[in-house]
């Protein structure tokens, strides 16, 4: 069994302690400055262990050494940590069982104040080239700046997040609590929807000695979007996909194309995806179709597009003056 030895001491530590936690982020204060942790499900118990580690120091004599905490509650505020502690001095065994208070003071951090204060560094200004974005533009693109805050956030930037967002009626804007955040989200945003950026800053004031500035990001999409009808180099274009570049299904010979951003500076657009009709699909072999045109109900006879399938009974039409084209 252990024995315990009145005079030897094995480890310190402070009667009480105190600590000042976030009741928002659970972060804590030490020394001045806030710790966050990574793991945003630490609880108050856990914290009050770390305290607890950190405030308990065991002497350097000491063998083969086990030291076990359990803590309580008390009130609203009042943490008692009990501590058991067992080691080798001298060749002897060493039993110590002592008591440490840490008292929890609830205070809201710096971060969670500016946040809960609507606080940003920057905004996005989501727009579009000669156009409006459409509101499922709108809703993508709102996803994918907070997945890309939420990796930065976890990455350690506690300020990368939305702390507001503005609809206006030439498009969305998107206040970003972290400048750093809001730039690196903007890089990959002009990556994923092939939008240009432009800067621009605006002083705000001076901390500690420096210029403060606010910035904004520009971020407009393409003139194009998914299911648009455009014209490039003669040839009749459906666009079925927007990234760095365009991918489109040429109408009249079904071959896809891609189109690269200086290309897309001479295309035109003919006609939306909302522009389109629908018309009955009368009849069909391997190389044609007969549809009906909803305005005249004439019977058309059409080269068979390669997306339309035998089982198909209706499909999407655009008249462009007096040609019909089947879109996708």
């Amino acid at each position: 069994m252990p024995v315990v030895h009145e005079f030897v001491s094995l480890l310190h530590h402070p009667n009480a302690v105190s600590i000042h936690v976030c009741p928002v982020c659970s972060a804590y204060r030490k020394k001045g400055q806030w710790i966050y942790s990574k793991n945003q499900t630490v609880s108050v118990n856990d914290i009050v262990l770390a305290v607890a580690k950190e405030n308990i120091k065991l002497e350097s004599f000491a063998e083969n050494s086990s030291i076990e905490l359990e803590v309580e509650h008390y009130g609203h505020s009042i943490y008692p940590v009990h501590i058991h502690a067992e080691a080798i001095v001298s060749g002897k065994p060493v039993v110590y069982d002592g008591l440490l208070q840490v008292q929890i003071h609830f205070e809201t951090c710096g971060v969670c104040n500016r946040i809960a204060g609507g606080y940003y560094e920057a905004i996005i200004q989501l727009r579009g080239d000669s156009r409006i974005p459409t509101e499922t533009e709108v809703r993508e693109c709102s996803k994918t700046i907070q997945k890309l805050l939420e990796r930065i956030n976890r990455q350690g930037d506690r300020l990368a997040l939305i702390t507001r967002t503005e609809k206006l009626k030439e498009g969305t804007n998107f206040y970003i609590a972290s400048n750093k955040a809001a730039k690196n989200a903007c890089r990959k945003l002009v990556i994923v929807y092939a939008a240009t950026l432009t800067e621009s800053n605006k002083l705000v004031g001076r901390k500690d000695g420096r210029d403060v500035y606010r910035m904004t990001y520009a971020l407009r999409l393409p003139r194009f979007k998914e299911g648009d009808i455009i014209k490039c180099n003669g040839s009749y274009l459906n666009v079925t996909r927007i990234g760095k570049n365009i991918t489109a299904v040429d109408l009249l010979s079904d071959i896809s194309v891609t189109l690269h951003k200086e290309q897309m500076k001479q295309a035109k657009k003919i006609a939306g995806a909302d522009d389109a009709k629908t018309a009955i699909l009368i009849s069909s072999d391997k190389t044609s179709v007969q549809i009906m045109d909803p305005d005249t109900y004439k019977t058309i006879t059409m080269r068979k597009p390669a997306f339309i399938s035998d089982d198909r009974r209706e499909v999407k039409i655009i008249k462009i003056n007096d040609e019909i084209l089947i879109v996708k």
